[in-house]
């Protein structure tokens, strides 16, 4: 399965923030787009697991709102 994660700036508060996601509970921001992407590496899998039990490993694909895709793989 793939699951689709959009990632857009606030430029008031100065965070990247997830947008939109297909992850449910999956709502995080960090000052870093980096820092943003391993908070959801970290976080993505165990919510994927707790949200769709005996669910295997997948593809994550991180979206800005504006740019190329950037792909993440993790195993459940």
């Amino acid at each position: 399965m793939e699951y689709k994660v959009i990632i857009g700036w606030d430029d008031k508060n100065k965070v990247f923030f997830v947008v939109e996601s297909d992850v449910e509970g999956l709502w995080l921001e960090h000052a870093t787009f980096e820092g943003l992407v391993e908070k959801i590496k970290d976080a993505a899998p165990d919510l994927i697991r707790h949200n769709a039990p005996g669910g295997g490993g997948g593809a994550l694909r991180l979206f800005r709102e504006v740019g190329e895709p950037v792909a993440i793989h993790y195993a459940a």
